[in-house]
């Protein structure tokens, strides 16, 4: 009788043992569920300055921090240089040249090839936009929402080259080097504005079709920026050429004054 007393003693140890083992499983696991969830509601918006060190931070949340940095920054100027090749029955190059400057809220977005040219230039005022397409037109005046509507995007605010970022619109974001990062983009989650602005400005017949973005971005310790270089791959729809592939490269270089 005392030997089976101990064996079913035994049983009920080992059972209460285990019980707890997976208990406290359980309960970790959703430590980490709730630690992760706190991390990715983090608000950025709250930072302090001293907060901006990218030491601070895991690889995945160098954009977002980035994103809130530049939103800060009153004076700057970036100025954009690159091109689009377009391949069908001829090989034809699309030359990008803008400039933005944060501290008069204005535009030039120039664009040229032997089949288009584009000229765009604005003011981005408290209450509504000035703009004009033709240089030598005189400014209209457009509301925030009409433009975005036609124009997709401003060139400032919560965009990386108006892509949104999100966690989902970024597929993979590694380190090249200190202080640099390349990022590649979901082909259809946050394309939606940029595909808007393409459209417009390139006379389309249909949204463009991504294959390829990424994007390079170059920053100072501080989350200060310096460069940003992005390439992308799409097939467009436009009159002569129809479906068209193209690949598209561009630096951004901006400058920033105390």
């Amino acid at each position: 009788m005392p030997c089976i007393y101990i064996s079913k003693m035994k049983k009920i140890i080992i059972i209460i043992f285990f019980s707890l083992l997976l208990l406290l499983s359980g309960c970790k696991k959703d430590i980490d569920k709730i630690d992760n969830e706190e991390k990715q509601e983090l608000n950025y918006q709250t930072l302090k300055d001293y907060d901006f060190d990218v030491n601070k931070y895991e690889i995945e949340e160098i954009p977002f921090v980035f994103l809130e940095k530049l939103s800060r920054l009153d004076n700057y100027t970036k100025t954009t240089k690159g091109s689009t090749i377009a391949k069908k029955i001829i090989t034809y190059t699309q030359v990008i040249d803008n400039v933005y400057n944060h501290k008069d809220k204005h535009l030039i977005t120039k664009s040229s090839s032997s089949l288009k040219n584009v000229y765009h230039e604005a003011y981005f005022k408290e209450d509504k936009i000035s703009y004009k397409s033709k240089e030598k037109d005189e400014f209209s005046d457009i509301s925030y929402e009409e433009y975005q509507s036609i124009y997709g995007y401003l060139p400032y605010g919560a965009n990386l080259e108006g892509f949104i970022i999100s966690k989902e619109s970024i597929k993979e974001i590694k380190k090249i080097e200190d202080y640099q990062y390349h990022i590649l983009l979901d082909n259809e989650i946050g394309t939606n504005d940029v595909k808007i602005q393409m459209k417009e400005f390139g006379n389309l017949n249909d949204y463009p079709i991504f294959s390829l973005i990424e994007i390079d971005l170059i920053i100072e310790e501080d989350f200060t920026p310096i460069k940003i270089i992005l390439k992308s791959e799409y097939e467009i729809d436009i009159a002569v050429l129809g479906k068209t592939k193209c690949v598209q490269e561009y630096t951004v270089t901006y400058e920033i004054y105390e």
